[in-house]
Parts: structure tokens; sequence; C-alpha cells
């Protein structure tokens, strides 16, 4: 089965009507200008082809402000995968519960298309000594990468210690880098190899520590699930992370 697997129609729908009828939380992205943000949600109920879910909010209980024909990256786990789709946002309606009472909610157009990707691709896995993995990153996202010598000087780049489909972390020798604020968007290159498969995504600065002249930093992926490309990305990096697993476990690979 492929990393990455899409769903076919019946798929989608045994996701959605499970997912639906357990109230499963769901993460809700968007990106606005430069920045993706995400906010958290459940799903309440379908109404028609509508998806209909809680208002999103943020980790300081912030209300996303979505409007009529926003895009939004929706994912979820149900059962042993992690599911994920672009929406349409149609508006807001009241909906009433099986308790009798009233809730303003969020619908959604119910998607057509939908990835799933095995959960345990989200667990990190040590580079294996054997591979090379390289990051260069860089202030913005993920298609604003400076070109040309006078840009050298603002990518940054460093060799991978760990990674999975929800971020990684690199070690890089002497950086002169800026002081990153936790959550900033950086855009990220990752190179698989020498000569092998490169990926562009989006990443926030989560963490850094610096020990003598190694400083380790911190980055989470997002908006993976929102366009063809982030898609085709994860679909390269949860690849790579299973073939990392199985080199460091040969034993389950001979089973």
């Amino acid at each position: 089965m492929a990393h990455l697997q899409n769903l076919t129609v019946d798929q989608i729908s045994q996701a959605v009507t499970g997912a639906v009828d357990k109230q499963t939380p769901i993460t809700v992205t968007i990106r606005t200008g430069k920045s993706w943000n995400s906010f958290y949600s459940r799903f309440l109920a379908t109404d028609d082809s509508h998806l209909l879910i809680l208002p999103p909010t943020g980790d300081q209980g912030d209300v996303c402000d979505l409007t009529v024909a926003d895009r939004v990256g929706v994912s979820f786990k149900f059962g042993h995968y992690k599911h994920v789709f672009s929406a349409t946002v149609v508006g807001r309606a009241e909906h009433t519960g099986d308790d009798g009472q009233g809730v303003e909610v969020v619908q959604l157009v119910g998607p057509s298309r939908m990835q799933r990707l095995q959960r345990r691709a989200f667990q990190r896995v040590a580079v294996p000594d054997e591979s090379l993995v390289r990051a260069a990153f860089w202030v913005g996202g993920s298609e604003v990468e400076p070109t040309g010598r006078q840009d050298e000087a603002s990518v940054w780049t460093g060799t991978v210690g760990d990674i999975s489909a929800g971020g990684f972390q690199m070690n890089c020798h002497n950086y002169t880098g800026p002081s990153f604020q936790v959550g900033e968007l950086v855009g990220v290159r990752l190179m698989f190899g020498v000569g092998g498969e490169t990926c562009f995504v989006d990443g926030q600065f989560r963490h850094a520590e610096t020990h003598g002249e190694q400083t380790q930093m911190g980055f989470q992926f997002v908006g993976l699930g929102h366009s063809r490309q982030g898609r085709a990305a994860l679909q390269l990096i949860s690849a790579k992370v299973a073939e990392f697993q199985r080199a460091s476990n040969p034993r389950r690979q001979a089973s």
C-alpha cells in the first residue's frame, strides 16, 4: 500500500461517517498571508453534502474567523490512520444537537478527495548512519527561496538528525542566523541522499539549543495536506520515514 493512500469514494464515506458518529476531534489549518495557523474543532454532524464542525479555536481559545469560500486543510485521526483533505467553507449555521440545544456550526463542503497515512509515520525516527538527509531553510514560505549568490547568506543549512511526517530536527554548524520566534514561518528544502529526491515544504520553528559549535533546531511541517505539492512532499517524507524505520529494525523487515 502506498504510504499516502488516495481513498475511494466509498472509503471517504466510511471515514467521514465513522468520524462524525464519534464526533472526532480535527485540526483545521488556514493560510493567512505568509503564515499558517492551526485551530482545533470536532465533527458534529452532516447536512446534505456539508460537514458541520464546531467553530475552530486556537490554543488560547481564540476563534478562527472563517468566511465563505475560505479554503482550509482538515486532518483527523481515525482507526490506525491520519486522514487529510482540503475543504471550502460554505458559511455558518445553527445546529440542533441530540439534547435539543442549538449550537453555532461552520459548514464545509464534504470532501471528494481524501488521503490517509499510517499514524506510525508520525513517530520520529533517527536518520540511519549510512543515510544522509540535508535541510536548508529561510525566512518565509517555501515559495520564496532566496536565489543568487547575494542571497546565500539568508539560507541556512544543516544535517537532519531525526524526522517524521510531522517535523524534523537538524544540526547546524556555527549557526549565525536570526533568533526565530516559536511558530515563525520558514521555507524548507529537504534533500535525501546525494543527488536524491528533494522536496519543498513550509515549516514552523519550534526550538533551538546550542552546544559549542553545534545548534540543534526543531521544525514542524505545516500545510502538507493543503495542496498537491504539499501532499507530494508528505508522500516522499512518509516513504523515507518508513525506509528509516525498516533500517533501524531489520528484524521487523525480515519478518
